[in-house]
């Protein structure tokens, strides 16, 4: 993998980085799941995963189908982390939701991008007040 991401362009140097991140993530997700209440979930998100890489054809599509799972795989953990953050969690959803009914490549990327943002700083700030 390191000769590939060193040799590729920008696009798909990120493709490739979140598709490594994403089985990490879901292993993380997986093991704060102790109680198994979010494993079929969980489960789901690693069927899209596999699925959308199998079909995509370019470094864009690949790019996209790694951010929107990574970004459901990061609801799923931020709900585990604290059911507390579950509305919040929920309303970074469905504007990921609404969002989404556009073809656009850029603003596919925009959206998945502000809200893995939005996310990653609800759980970051979340464990910081918990430790």
């Amino acid at each position: 993998m390191r000769i590939r991401t060193q040799s590729a362009g920008q696009v798909e140097r990120s493709a490739v980085a979140l598709q490594a991140v994403f089985p990490l993530l879901s292993l993380l997700t997986l093991v704060l799941d102790q109680e198994q209440s979010l494993t079929s979930a969980i489960r789901q998100v690693e069927q899209r995963f596999a699925a959308g890489a199998s079909v995509a054809s370019t470094n864009w599509e690949h790019l996209i189908n790694a951010l929107y799972r990574v970004v459901e795989m990061m609801q799923l953990l931020a709900v585990l982390s604290d059911d507390g953050l579950r509305d919040q969690v929920n309303q970074i959803a469905s504007q990921f939701q609404e969002e989404d009914h556009t073809s656009d490549v850029r603003l596919k990327l925009r959206n998945g991008f502000c809200r893995l943002f939005e996310l990653g700083h609800l759980v970051t700030t979340h464990l910081d007040e918990l430790l």
